[in-house]
């Protein structure tokens, strides 16, 4: 993480990474789904050469935009057993660790003036940023205007666990926090362990551990609570929206016969009770002005194991996204 910052020096390079990558840093680009998805007329024109590491890519905008590309180079860089092509241009594995790859690539700088490739880069980020604050502030209640909010609020040194589904996607239309460490079960594929995860990284870290989870990843793992050593620094974020608020987002489900029953999975569950009934304490908010009241007290790194309950309007939330992800449109 040290390294990569220093390859920006080059005028030819462009470094593009989520936030569970965990190499945030001025310069370095981490919501490449929201520019991309916004500039789908004026994209960037395709580099000569990519190089990959990491995990699994959350942003269908830049895998597409890689895959579009008629003659493009990619090289991966890693330790895996296998090759992962995914943006299905690789044309060399490296097999190394990715650190060791990078120091080496710093021997190879350039200097010079700055390329009209990465100005356009640049510029693209820029304007996303403002035209994404502007809609957001006048835009009603939903979850990106909490994602928003909880974005702007994360101190230094919290580490952030991120539910799967729509709540990975939500937090990558805001620039990584540098002072702030991101974990997520990506890759696993599914809701599946994603509190018991946050349970298990609060234990082993002692640090104050900001869960963020969408209702039913919540409830289908809500034995993690049912722990005599539940650590105290644990403070979980239920977005709850009644159900799978991921399918109003993606086209197609939410226009199907038995929506509500058989896809969003709607439920009456009252999470209060379910806090309570585990021993922790409980917090609510249904609009921004309650959600900036309670936060102080939800985050105090004196109370113990917390669950904040944030209730947004599932319709209302897919309508906002669309916007947010069409500004040009």
């Amino acid at each position: 993480s040290l390294v990569l910052p220093s390859l920006m020096s080059d005028p030819r390079v462009v470094i593009v990474a989520e936030n569970i990558a965990n190499i945030a840093a001025p310069g370095i680009i981490t919501s490449s789904n929201l520019i991309l998805s916004n500039a789908r007329s004026n994209n960037p024109p395709y580099p000569d050469l990519v190089i990959h590491s990491g995990g699994h890519v959350v942003s269908k905008a830049l895998t597409g935009y890689l895959r579009r590309a008629a003659h493009l180079k990619l090289w991966r860089v890693g330790t895996d057993h296998t090759l992962t092509d995914t943006f299905k241009h690789a044309v060399r594995y490296i097999n190394c660790p990715p650190h060791t790859f990078y120091r080496a690539l710093t021997g190879f700088l350039q200097k010079g003036k700055q390329t009209a490739w990465l100005n356009q880069w640049q510029q693209l980020t820029e304007t996303t940023r403002l035209k994404l604050d502007e809609p957001l502030s006048q835009l009603p209640f939903s979850d990106s205007t909490v994602f928003r909010y909880i974005c702007n609020a994360i101190t230094e040194n919290t580490l952030i666990a991120l539910g799967n589904s729509s709540v990975i996607r939500y937090s990558q239309l805001f620039a990584a926090n540098n002072q702030a460490h991101y974990f997520a079960n990506r890759g696993v594929s599914g809701i599946d362990g994603s509190l018991s995860t946050a349970s298990g990284i609060a234990r082993a870290s002692g640090k104050l551990t900001l869960t963020l989870l969408g209702d039913l990843s919540f409830l289908y793992d809500s034995n993690a609570l049912w722990n005599r050593e539940l650590p105290p620094n644990l403070r979980i974020v239920v977005i709850n929206n009644h159900g799978g608020g991921i399918f109003h987002i993606i086209k197609g489900p939410s226009e199907k016969p038995g929506f509500k029953k058989l896809v969003e999975a709607y439920h009456s569950v009252n999470i209060h009770k379910l806090a309570e009934a585990y021993g922790l304490q409980y917090h609510f908010a249904g609009d921004l002005d309650s959600l900036a009241a309670v936060w102080p007290g939800f985050m105090n790194k004196n109370q113990t194991a917390s669950v904040l309950e944030i209730e947004t309007d599932p319709a209302v939330s897919a309508t906002v996204f669309r916007k947010l992800m069409n500004m040009w449109g």
